[in-house]
């Protein structure tokens, strides 16, 4: 549930995981990888210590400054030659990364190094200069990825697994652990292979099409039940939810009466969601065990396979219309995830708006990619569950990467304006006690969600994410009904008080756009 609560309305109680209706962006500012490795029973107990883990990190570091050095050298070179945008890409190629953001690689289907037809000597010996480079690179982060699976740190471990993989679009290992095969000159998930095995191709407005349709699609056709029609009468026939259009990727099934256009545009959006949360919490679906046999020479299984089931109404009145048979007070709701149906309900925002799919949607997946209980956060610990589904909004795609976080992204904005301007905080030892009920109907709901989205950032960015790993045993113990209150203090090795202490430093470390 996501609210964000105009001054003049109390906060609506929890009900089946909805989010609230915004009043802009406005309120809003004022106001990672699979680990289940405990033997969770009674309690859950702390991680055992990886002295590995920071030797892992001070490596990674050493040779990402040696290899920055390379680059340099071959930029250099193309300076010499007049390569004036070889040089730049060089230069540009290992981003130097910002405060408290996470970058994700949207990995190509093919190498990009091979030098253009009719390429001069130059360029065609600066594309295989470059592509030794990466090369080697790709190796080098595959070794540290294996080092950091060892310091029992899987999170870093895919993390730099898919770093290599970038690198190295054709890297063998890599892309047999991440799941893909070969096919057609190039590197595809199992469902991609299938799709262009029946010559099917993604098409951005149409979804996945048969190749000779796709013409016919954008002179204004549609083939349905057997014959072809215009667009105007296939819209007709899909007038209403029930009737709606059916898009399928790999991990959705969107049912939309807007139009086929519309909920593609969604079905896309879901799908960078689920490439950025199968990395950040690769430890939820997959343990640690399972991803070493991965490497070992298997590839990484989700626990589930499902296609995740999304409802997408044209308009508000429509969603509001049909969602009061689950919850009378859905009008103060702008998305929702119904765990009964096991199924997201949303509609086309009047101003475009990602926020709240990215919200509802992060809750799906959570509770659909393992067996979970029916009421995680029943008793304690319900802040988390809200936090990181707040964290998970800042999702935005940019320069072939999915990027989450910044220094300047609405949800910390508003956890430094109440914690350092409003000196508002509730220590986490009163935190961890509130269940989901408790929460929801809490006055101080605003800046309860404020204070959930930044304690979300301090566990996923402080300290080079020393605490990334603990955050996903923290909701893995939450989603299988095993947490108590002490059950963060146990797996982080700390009472809360120092968290607290801690927190507050990562925030002002924020402030002044930079995070340790």
């Amino acid at each position: 549930m996501r609210p964000v609560h105009p001054p003049e309305l109390p906060a609506p109680p929890h009900f089946l995981c909805a989010s609230v209706v915004k009043t802009k962006r406005l309120l809003a500012t004022a106001a990672l990888s699979p680990l289940v490795l405990f033997a969770l029973v009674s309690v859950v107990r702390p991680a055992p210590a990886a002295p590995a883990a920071e030797d892992v990190t001070a490596a990674a570091a050493q040779l990402t400054a040696a290899y920055r050095t390379r680059l340099e050298a071959l930029a250099k070179w193309c300076d010499e030659h007049k390569l004036a945008e070889q040089a730049a890409r060089t230069r540009d190629w290992l981003r130097r990364p910002q405060p408290v953001t996470l970058e994700i690689p949207i990995l190509p289907s093919s190498p990009d190094w091979n030098p253009p037809a009719g390429a001069s000597p130059e360029v065609r010996e600066w594309c295989g200069r470059f592509r030794q480079l990466r090369e080697e690179r790709g190796q080098e982060l595959f070794e540290l990825a294996k080092q950091a699976l060892s310091g029992h740190r899987p999170t870093l471990a895919f993390e730099l697994l898919t770093s290599a993989v970038r690198e190295n679009p054709d890297h063998a290992e890599g892309r047999r652990i991440l799941g893909y095969e070969q096919f057609g000159g190039g590197w595809r998930t199992p469902y991609e292979a299938t799709q262009a095995r029946a010559r099917k191709v993604w098409h951005d407005k149409y979804g996945w099409l048969l190749a000779e349709r796709v013409a016919r699609y954008e002179a204004g056709e549609r083939y349905e039940l057997g014959h072809w029609s215009p667009a105007a009468d296939s819209a007709r026939r899909h007038g209403d939810i029930v009737h709606g259009w059916d898009i399928e990727t790999e991990h959705y099934h969107v049912r939309t009466d807007h139009s086929l256009e519309e909920g593609v545009r969604l079905a896309a959006r879901l799908e960078r969601l689920y490439r950025a949360w199968q990395q950040l919490f690769v430890a939820y679906y997959v343990s640690e065990a399972e991803l070493r046999r991965a490497f070992a020479g298997g590839t990484i299984e989700p626990r589930r396979r499902v296609r995740h089931q999304v409802t997408y109404f044209r308009n508000r009145d429509e969603y509001v219309a049909e969602m009061q048979k689950i919850d009378p007070r859905v009008g103060m709701t702008t998305g929702y995830y119904y765990p009964p149906q096991r199924k997201a309900f949303f509609f086309v925002p009047a101003e475009p708006d990602d926020s709240t799919v990215y919200h509802e949607a992060t809750h799906q997946l959570f509770g659909e990619m393992r067996p979970v209980v029916p009421l995680p956060g029943r008793e304690a610990n319900a802040w988390v569950l809200e936090g990181v589904a707040c964290f998970m909004e800042s999702l935005v795609e940019r320069d072939g990467f999915c990027v989450l976080g910044g220094v300047n992204a609405v949800r910390l904005s508003g956890a430094r304006q109440r914690l350092l301007v409003d000196s508002f905080y509730v220590p986490l030892a009163e935190l961890v006690g509130l269940s989901m009920e408790r929460l929801q109907s809490d006055q101080r709901i605003r800046g309860l969600y404020t204070e959930a989205s930044g304690l979300t950032y301090f566990l996923v960015f402080d300290g080079q994410g020393r605490f990334r790993d603990t955050l996903v045993a923290y909701l893995v113990a939450i989603y299988t009904g095993r947490d108590r209150t002490g059950t963060l203090a146990q797996l982080t090795g700390s009472d809360y008080s120092r968290l607290d202490a801690e927190y507050r430093a990562f925030v002002q470390s924020t402030a002044t756009g930079r995070s340790d």
